[in-house]
């Protein structure tokens, strides 16, 4: 996985443990849960967009 997070496709922003989960998520091929705008720019990945709403108070 970490060799596989040096070597995405197309650009992603410099952040490794970012990397890493997508590199994680490619391999595994799952998709990601997040509400990083950063992650969910990056088209590489299959993602779930978590509600950005606070979970605070919900229950």
């Amino acid at each position: 996985m970490v060799i596989e997070s040096t070597r995405l496709p197309g650009t992603i922003h410099r952040d490794p443990a970012d990397q890493l989960l997508v590199a994680t998520a490619r391999i595994l091929e799952i998709s990601l849960f997040t509400r990083d705008a950063k992650l969910l720019a990056y088209p590489h990945v299959s993602k779930v967009v978590i509600d950005p709403k606070p979970l605070i108070g919900s229950l």
